[in-house]
């Protein structure tokens, strides 16, 4: 053991004498300042966004394209793109654009890019189906989902917020050639009509794609806006597709079995929870050139249960699209080195430390307790503990009997006598509410008892016999939520009931409680109402709902409320998951909980709808 640490110790002092740098190791502001620095290729004007670690550059014309996206953490594979795609695409009542991207005159291959020929005589732009490339504007403000003060609840105070590094912003107008006229299946309803359209109101559209860099990390991020400038004209225009990033790489950046690994030099992930989905798939055609199944990468808006068709109107009354504006969700993306392929360990920390600087929230520590005795004794009893033992955070549980739903005054009044209390020592209030999706278990689990699970479980595979054999011709119902003011089945976070169950916590929030357990948040469901508040059919009800909660959760951020959420809410600003662990057979004995555990397997396998 001696040896080793005597091994390691040398390798260390070896590395500093060096002056080789980790970026997994060293502060962030070791590194310097992200720059954007114009350039030229082949007489073509360009420009190259860069923090020492990666660096993605950009040709301005004939249109706006990426064409170098390099790791400089290694050599060799430092080079990431292999072929030239569009920016981003984007779906106009039923017609794709790309956004940006250039077309060479010759054929090329995709197998790899090379930059000589991207000169002024071989590269074009599709001037019909493709928006065309305006402006730049750089800037150092970096997004920020939600407000947060470093060092709140023993965070480091040293972390950025928003995190630093250096933002792009590039613009694009409508192609000047688009068909006045298209053929498209309206989304107006849930049955898919054929129909022409006019498409003049895509003239008032305009796409702003944002890519912000990291300082110190070989991280960057990439999201869309389509705005109108003119919003009365555009609310009839339904955006049918959204693609914020699309990559053909070479292999060793991919994930999957093109590169050989499980997870490549490139990691993608999304900041939502639900209706992103990142693809590796094969480029068309590349079956029959040199280099083929090379991998490219897509990260779309995808439908969700019920849906077959994704598209949100650009209504500027609606959630999401309010005075005419769509934000896409974020693609977070992490360039690794070849070390990180085969250490997962360092793979895990680079991961951890993207987290650690775009949504630091979740670096929040207190020292938190939950009771499920409501007694005012116990409830007093418990407060002086927490206060004797250090815990920071007492919250009721489910289960306890306090109910954040109830506002009259009386109880309000009682809440906030005991949450003055627990100020006075030095300890935060929380409390638990149900507030989306129902996990009505009791009805299948029951007792504890061998006879009463053998029962169930017949009765189980019964049910699930009848759902598959005998009702398989059946034609399932679209799932409606009616009632804004009832979500025991999982309700519509779009109906209206947003505002109900906002206005539940803002009343318990204005008395002083400070930390909330959101159980069973917006949990994907689609839902196929024409006559909620918030969305317009199945085909946006996602969309809306997804940004609602996300909404819920930037607000209970902005008044310093921990939040302690059982899904991947972290970038809108959920502080804390749950411990793993099945819901359905919580404080069930082990054997008993893996019989249950197959039961509601086949259960969920076999549920009619």
């Amino acid at each position: 053991m001696l040896r080793v640490n005597s091994l390691l110790l040398l390798f260390c002092i070896g590395q500093i004498v060096q002056g080789v740098k980790d970026w997994l190791i060293n502060d962030i502001y070791s590194f310097s300042n992200v720059t954007l620095t114009k350039c030229k290729i082949n007489g073509l004007a360009c420009l190259e966004l860069s923090n020492e670690l990666i660096s993605r550059k950009f040709l301005l014309s004939p249109n706006f394209a990426t064409i170098e996206y390099n790791t400089h953490l290694q050599e060799p594979y430092n080079a990431a793109i292999r072929a030239m795609v569009p920016e981003a695409q984007i779906g106009l009542n039923g017609r794709m654009y790309g956004i940006g991207g250039i077309e060479f005159k010759s054929n090329v291959t995709h197998s790899y890019l090379n930059l000589s020929w991207i000169n002024p005589d071989n590269v074009q732009t599709n001037t019909s189906y493709s928006f065309q490339f305006v402006s730049y504007e750089a800037s150092t403000d970096l997004y920020k989902p939600y407000e947060w003060i470093p060092g709140t609840r023993h965070s480091p105070k040293d972390i950025p917020w928003p995190p630093l590094g250096l933002a792009l912003e590039a613009t694009f107008a409508p192609p000047a050639n688009a068909p006045a006229q298209i053929q498209v299946i309206s989304c107006m309803c849930d049955q898919h009509k054929t129909k022409k359209i006019k498409n003049k109101n895509i003239q008032n559209i305009r796409v702003i794609v944002r890519y912000e860099m990291l300082q110190g990390m070989p991280i960057m991020t990439k999201m869309l806006r389509i705005t109108s400038v003119n919003a009365t004209e555009t609310d009839n225009v339904w955006i049918t597709y959204v693609e914020p990033e699309l990559l053909c790489v070479n292999p060793p950046f991919s994930s999957g079995s093109w590169g050989g690994y499980q997870q490549g030099l490139l990691f993608l992930d999304t900041d939502i929870a639900h209706s992103s989905e990142i693809q590796w798939y094969t480029q068309p055609g590349q079956s029959q050139s040199p280099g083929s199944y090379q991998p490219c990468v897509r990260v779309f808006y995808a439908p969700q249960s019920e849906q077959s068709v994704w598209a949100v109107r650009l209504a500027p009354e609606l959630p999401g699209t309010e005075n005419g504006t769509f934000q896409s969700f974020r693609v977070l993306e992490l360039m690794s080195d070849s070390k990180s392929i085969a250490d997962m360990e360092r793979f895990g920390m680079g991961q951890r430390r993207l987290m650690k600087y775009l949504t630091p929230c979740i670096m929040e520590n207190p020292i938190y307790t939950q009771t499920t005795n409501l007694s005012d004794e116990m409830v007093y009893r418990m407060i002086d503990q927490c206060n004797e033992t250090g815990f920071e955070l007492m919250a009721f549980s489910f289960g306890c009997g306090f109910n954040m739903e109830n506002t009259s005054q009386a109880n309000l009044d009682h809440y906030q006598t005991l949450i003055e209390y627990a100020t006075s020592k030095n300890v935060i209030v929380g409390g638990y509410d149900l507030i989306d999706m129902a996990r009505n278990v009791t009805e299948y689990i029951g007792g504890r008892n061998v006879l009463f699970i053998a029962v169930i479980s017949f009765l189980l595979f019964f049910y699930c016999y009848y759902c598959y054999v005998l009702l398989k011709k059946k034609k399932k119902k679209r799932r409606i939520d009616t009632n804004p003011n009832v979500h025991d089945t999982g309700e519509c976070y779009a109906s209206g009931w947003s505002d109900v169950i906002l206005g539940y916590f803002e009343n318990y929030i204005e008395i002083g409680m400070g930390m909330v357990i959101t159980d069973g948040p917006y949990p994907g469901f689609s839902c196929a109402s024409l006559t909620h508040k918030y969305h317009d059919n199945l085909n946006d009800s996602v969309f809306r709902q997804q940004y609602l909660q996300n909404q819920f959760y930037i607000q209970m951020k902005a008044q310093n409320v921990y939040v302690h959420t059982p899904d991947n809410y972290y970038y809108v600003g959920g502080n804390r998951n749950k411990f793993p662990y099945a819901e359905y057979t919580y404080t069930l004995p082990l054997w008993e909980e893996m019989v249950c555990l197959i039961c509601l397997l086949v259960y969920r396998l076999g549920k009619c709808q």
